[in-house]
């Protein structure tokens, strides 16, 4: 009933907003005129003069003056109210200074044309970064293919390459089966062959032992004793010399892997990965001051740590400086401090990496802590597991150098961005507590 009561209402309250020249239901009210106007008579009646209009809704009381009960047309900056023309002629307003309130309203709605200008202009840019970010999302998508096609045909040509080289394995394997099993038959037929002949003579001796003629006894014993035994060193024994030659497989194995870790570089660069993998580097620590001395990194660190001199760090150098191209590193860290790995432009023993400008690392200097270091300036990095392994990306070009967690998934900590002005020397430093071995 409330309902119905309240649409009753609201269809009175229309009917009462009939067009001041029709009998249809007014669209705007006229401030000037206190008339409704329907839509067809508002042109008409607006070219008489400017009139003001306004929504239906509006209360003509907010509309005026309360002393007066005019129209209130100006706003009083002295007391920042709005007044109509009495006010300003006779009332509490004279001498004041104040504004037409529809010139004020023509600003206000110059501002708000310009704000609405801004807004399509905003929106029409908001329109170009959409259109750009769909047409980012498609290159993203497009090199996603396109490097998914070039992982996948390398991954393709690796496994052609390593199934290649095992076949060959496999084919020496098959090949010494077969010599195996050939020697074997061969060495089966002639026991038979033996054993035939043994048996034929075993026949021979026994009959000839039936014979009782001591003078036959004497003629073919002896005979018959000699081809016996001629026929016993004949035989042969045991089977000797057999078996798979493990270590010729071995050398095989060894051999075709060296061949594909050889053709990989080669693989990376026909497939657009032109990354040089450094883990055949060879390292000259920086602490043994003989000259031209290089080993692998581990025994470099043991043999560094086992020194008389006690060094409070060693320090190891690449024995090659790197000065064109991309390249990347593999090491396993220890858990104790402190270790640095990165690139120097000197192989100075009597340094800290990263302490000048002209080396910059990656350092585990305090429990659970790691950071980038370049002039003495510390970098944190954080990691929610400890570094047991850490990759090194190298772009000499480019200036990058990048480190990698290398855990499941890998994760990207840092990367270093320089002007390489110098070649640059893979370097590594660790206290007498830490260690650091390339993969």
């Amino acid at each position: 009933m409330a309902t119905e009561n309240l649409g009753d209402s609201s269809q009175l309250k229309l009917k009462s907003h009939r067009c001041l020249y029709c009998k249809a239901v007014g669209s705007k009210l006229c401030l000037d005129c206190e008339a409704y106007l329907c839509r067809d008579h508002l042109e008409a009646h607006n070219s008489v003069g400017q009139h003001t209009l306004t929504e239906l809704i509006t209360d003509m009381q907010t509309r005026k003056c309360a002393t007066h009960q005019k129209l209130l047309k100006y706003n009083c900056c002295v007391d920042n109210v709005y007044v109509c023309e009495f006010c300003v002629v006779v009332g509490d307003h004279v001498g004041h200074n104040v504004e037409v309130i529809s010139d004020k309203s023509v600003a206000v709605k110059s501002s708000l044309k310009e704000l609405v200008d801004n807004l399509i202009a905003q929106c029409k840019e908001f329109e170009n970064h959409i259109r750009e970010a769909a047409a980012t999302k498609d290159d993203i998508h497009k090199r996603a293919d396109d490097l998914q096609r070039q992982v996948t045909m390398m991954i393709t040509d690796l496994k052609q390459e390593l199934e290649g080289e095992g076949e060959k394995i496999l084919s020496e394997i098959r090949n010494q089966v077969q010599e195996e099993d050939l020697k074997i038959h061969r060495f089966l037929s002639k026991k038979k062959e033996e054993k035939l002949k043994l048996i034929a003579q075993v026949d021979e001796i026994r009959d000839f032992l039936n014979t009782t003629d001591p003078m036959t006894i004497l003629e073919k014993g002896t005979p018959s004793i000699n081809k016996t035994k001629m026929l016993i060193d004949e035989v042969q024994g045991r089977l000797e010399d057999t078996g798979l030659n493990v270590l010729l497989v071995t050398v095989h194995l060894e051999s075709g892997l060296i061949k594909v870790i050889k053709r990989i570089p080669q693989l990376q660069k026909n497939h657009g990965f032109a990354v040089q993998n450094l883990i055949h580097i060879m390292l000259r620590n920086a602490n043994d001051p003989t000259e031209g001395q290089a080993s692998e990194l581990g025994s470099l660190m043991d043999s560094s740590l086992n020194s008389k001199e006690k060094h409070c760090t060693s320090l190891t150098y690449s024995s090659t400086a790197i000065s064109s191209g991309q390249h990347y590193w593999e090491v396993e860290t220890s858990d104790l401090p402190s270790w640095s790995v990165g690139v120097s432009y000197s192989q100075n023993k009597d340094c800290n990496l990263g302490d000048n400008d002209d080396s910059w690392c990656m350092s585990y200097y305090k429990m659970g802590q790691y950071a980038v270091v370049n002039n003495g300036v510390k970098t944190s990095v954080s990691t929610s597991s400890p570094i047991e392994a850490l990759g090194i990306y190298l772009d000499y070009e480019a200036g990058n150098l990048c480190f990698f967690q290398l855990a499941n998934p890998i994760k990207h900590l840092h990367t270093e961005f320089a002007t390489f002005t110098s070649p640059v020397y893979a370097a590594f430093s660790i206290s007498k507590k830490g260690w650091i071995n390339l993969r």
